[in-house]
């Protein structure tokens, strides 16, 4: 039990603060639990409720409720889980992108190739020239 006043004050401003921060965290479990149910059963809405998370999230960041670094962390997850249960129409989009991608790298590495290829051949070419200069001279 608190000795001085000022004690007993702040636990009772402790306590305040821990009921408030209760309410808002169960509050944000809530709309996390329902947005990523929405998001399972691929529903329209899905997009609204992540809206509303990610408000929500914003909002007890700004109150110091929840850390800014919790508060990415939980962004980065409802929106990881969007993405992954999102439904795709074209799946070849994807493909043809990673082929794309393939093929810059590959070009990329045949350039280096080739660059290499042509100083090697220029060096061949000014020493046949070096030496064919020496022959005559």
């Amino acid at each position: 039990m608190a000795n001085t006043k000022a004690a007993k004050k702040a636990i009772q401003t402790s306590e305040r603060n821990r009921q408030r921060n209760v309410h808002f965290k169960s509050q944000l479990k809530t709309v996390t639990k329902t947005a990523l149910m929405l998001i399972h059963n691929n529903d329209k809405d899905s997009e609204t409720a992540i809206r509303t998370v990610i408000k929500t999230i914003d909002k007890l960041a700004a109150k110091g409720i929840i850390h800014k670094r919790t508060a990415a962390r939980k962004k980065s997850f409802i929106m990881k889980q969007l993405h992954s249960h999102k439904v795709n129409p074209t799946k070849t989009d994807t493909k043809s992108t990673t082929t794309k991608t393939k093929a810059k790298a590959t070009t990329k590495s045949t350039s280096k190739t080739t660059k290499t290829t042509k100083t090697k051949e220029t060096q061949k070419e000014t020493q046949k020239t070096t030496s064919s200069e020496e022959k005559t001279t």
